[in-house]
């Protein structure tokens, strides 16, 4: 006598689940990494300055001229970062690393370029200076431009 087995539709996809429940379980890349712990949180910028591009010996600050920037950053290595100035509005996210004092910001969606620098935690504000390398006036080669950051760790309301 011949048996057949017959599975429904929801026994094969408990199955599958089943079968990648260990896969889905695993540490890889969920550890926290003790150097980012500082840094972990997320951070509402209060000084942003970059050079100024009529006298670059001069910084401008853009949250004075009404920018916001906001970095978060996970103890496991990732970061998301959003910049608003006017009709200037921006997202990435990436990889996080630090070595010592050194910082490296690696932006994976969008790809863009690397920003490295060093950082400092001074009570509970979070001091960078950083370089990058972007194309500010669109001929197609990038500029290198210093950038000096001041975080403090970001408020959030709770809604009612």
């Amino acid at each position: 006598m011949k048996s057949t087995i017959r599975l429904t539709f929801s026994e094969v996809l408990l199955g599958i689940f089943l079968l990648c429940l260990p896969l889905a379980c695993s540490n890889s890349g969920t550890e926290p990494i003790s150097d980012l712990v500082p840094l972990s949180g997320v951070w509402e910028a209060q000084v942003l300055k970059v050079p100024d591009p009529a006298d670059p010996a001069k910084k401008i600050d853009l949250i004075l001229e009404g920018a916001a920037y906001d970095l978060s950053i996970l103890s496991t290595g990732q970061f998301t970062a959003v910049f608003d100035l006017l009709l200037v509005q921006g997202f990435e996210a990436g990889t996080a690393s630090v070595y010592g004092d050194q910082i490296t910001l690696t932006p994976v969606s969008p790809p863009g370029s690397v920003m490295s620098g060093t950082w400092m935690l001074e009570g509970d504000i979070l001091f960078i200076e950083a370089i990058r390398s972007l194309d500010l006036d669109g001929d197609g080669t990038p500029e290198v431009i210093p950038f000096e950051l001041e975080f403090s760790p970001r408020e959030f309301q709770e809604s009612m």
